[in-house]
């Protein structure tokens, strides 16, 4: 087996005072993981799947998407909050009430969204296709308050272990190990136990950027000679590296042969593709994302007037500013102007990373959650902004219509990239998305206020979820929830975390209960979190099974 530095030796390109171009620096990069990933496999150390952390900043609610209450029909009858509410009821021909409205799927309570449709650029795609590779983890807690401390909670639960994005990259070998676009600041938490490092992106062009961030100086330019002959040579020289180690009876090599086709491909490929690439299918998400988020006519959720009566209940929160609704508005015309931050972004740059077998994890967030709300107020004057993603004073009416068209976007978005990752083949013979976890993760979720105005900060309600082609047996929900109240502004069934029965956590669980379901299904060789949470569920081949029936999630009290 070749190390990193003989193997430079060997590519001829390697040595003090040597100046890489950008190709060369690709090609290294490439050659050395394609060899590391077949002596891994060898040895049956497979990589671990790619982990794309989809991160919604300000905590917008849940309930309508992941945060799922009552999903039993064995499950108590709901103390109702109407901030919970995922679909309309209606009298008159308008709007007049809230539901929590949801549907049977393999003998989970799934939410209303799930039952519509959504189109992808291969036609049209029910959202209850995803269930069977999805997750919901409720039931946990961090005890404490903050948007910032709870997010990096969630991503780095333990100290002493690498943080859920670094997981995959300490036990594989990727060209660029991990991405994170857009940048998070004081919200990043990348920590790697094998010094692994995360490339973070921003700017409009993040692909490009990421490639040039391997160009040598100005000064080592100016002593660059015939940049295409170096390129083509780095090509040829990595060529017959990866010949001649395919050729030899060593461990790794019987792995490598099979991976030449594709190792050929990469190589060719290099960097050339990016603009033609991104241009494309940031415009191809931007469409099918638009489409879904300003879809008319949803049963319960779009089918009748939705009138704004006053109250409370119809506060509206925008970024800046707490507008008075005016009764003559509709609030459906708000719908064909809608946008979603940088959702589009998001998702071709995991697809491109992924297709190319680039990184082993991507980090991603909107922005800037819904866009371009077009509203009017008590007065009759139109504001334009965007919907405050920190939901305290959105109320319980204009939450269903929001959260609704927010979260379609997200799965129009996942059912293209789940088609398009099916219909690529990875080294290792699988189609791409049976190795993708993506992994939905927010500031926290929220805790409802009983009057409906809004929802302040679930710390003690936390909730995330996975969506991944590694099992097709879902849906699947794990952690418990309190029927009970919260108390003071707070009541009803709201997602309140509670005990797990014979659980190795007494209280309710933190996020390392979460972190461990998750690093069950992302094929580490060893999951670090299971001395200190037990995972409650194992993957064994493409079928996910609870450890015990009585780790389903389910509502206690």
């Amino acid at each position: 087996m070749y190390s990193r530095r003989s193997l430079l030796a060997h590519l001829g390109i390697a040595g003090a005072g040597i100046m890489l171009t950008p190709y060369e620096r690709f090609a290294n990069g490439l050659v050395d993981s394609l060899i590391k990933k077949a002596y891994a496999e060898e040895v049956n150390q497979t990589p671990s799947r790619y982990y794309v952390n989809v991160f919604f900043p300000g905590g917008p609610s849940r309930f309508v998407f992941d945060h799922w209450i009552r999903t039993n029909e064995s499950d108590p009858a709901l103390n109702f909050n109407p901030m919970i509410s995922t679909a309309y009821t209606s009298s008159g021909g308008r709007v007049s009430g809230l539901q929590y409205k949801t549907y049977n799927q393999s003998g989970i309570l799934v939410p209303h969204l799930f039952s519509q449709s959504v189109r992808t650029s291969m036609g049209a795609y029910n959202l209850s296709n995803i269930l069977s590779n999805m997750m919901a983890i409720r039931g946990f807690s961090s005890g404490i308050d903050g948007h910032q401390f709870n997010l990096t909670t969630q991503m780095a639960p333990v100290g002493g272990i690498s943080s859920m994005s670094a997981l995959g990259p300490d036990i594989s070998s990727r060209p660029f190990e991990a991405v994170q676009y857009p940048e998070r600041g004081s919200y990043n938490k990348f920590d790697s136990q094998k010094g692994k490092a995360i490339n973070v992106l921003n700017g409009a062009t993040p692909l490009k950027t990421l490639f040039e961030g391997l160009l040598p100086s100005a000064g080592e330019l100016a002593r660059a000679s015939n940049l295409k002959a170096r390129n083509i040579a780095a090509y040829e020289r990595a060529q017959s590296q990866l010949k001649a180690l395919s050729a030899v009876d060593a461990t790794g090599a019987k792995v490598l042969k099979s991976s030449l086709d594709n190792a050929r491909q990469l190589l060719k490929k290099g960097i050339g593709d990016i603009d033609g690439y991104w241009n494309s299918a940031v415009a191809r998400y931007r469409g099918i994302i638009n489409e879904a988020v300003r879809t008319q006519n949803i049963p319960g959720i779009s089918d009748m007037p939705i009138i704004p009566a006053g109250g409370p209940q119809w506060n509206f929160a925008m970024r800046g500013s707490q507008p008075d609704l005016s009764p003559d508005q509709d609030l459906r015309s708000i719908l064909p102007g809608l946008t979603i931050g940088s959702l589009a972004e998001n998702f071709a740059l995991a697809e491109f990373m992924i297709r190319g077998e680039y990184a082993s994890s991507i980090e991603v967030h909107m922005d800037a959650g819904i866009q371009n709300v077009t509203l009017k107020n008590a007065a009759g004057a139109m504001i334009t902004g965007n919907h405050e993603s920190d939901m305290h004073t959105t109320g319980a009416f204009p939450a269903v219509l929001m959260m609704n068209c927010l979260y379609r976007g997200v799965l129009s978005a996942v059912a293209e990239f789940q088609q398009r990752l099916q219909s690529q083949q990875t080294s290792l013979g699988t189609n791409a998305w049976e190795d993708t976890v993506l992994h939905f993760v927010g500031d926290f979720t929220r805790v409802a206020r009983l009057d409906g105005a809004g929802a302040d900060h679930g710390f003690n309600q936390l909730g995330t979820s996975i969506i991944s082609g590694a099992f097709t047996n879902g849906p699947f929900v794990t952690g418990n929830i309190q029927k009970g109240d919260v108390g003071g502004y707070y009541g009803g069934t709201v997602g309140t975390a509670a005990q797990v029965e014979d659980y190795n956590i007494k209280g309710p669980p933190r996020p390392v209960f979460a972190a461990s379901q998750i690093a069950e299904v992302l094929r580490l060789h060893e999951n670090p979190f299971r001395n200190l949470a037990n995972p409650v569920v194992k993957l064994n081949g493409n079928t996910l099974n609870y450890v015990s029936s009585q780790f389903k999630g389910k509502i206690v009290g």
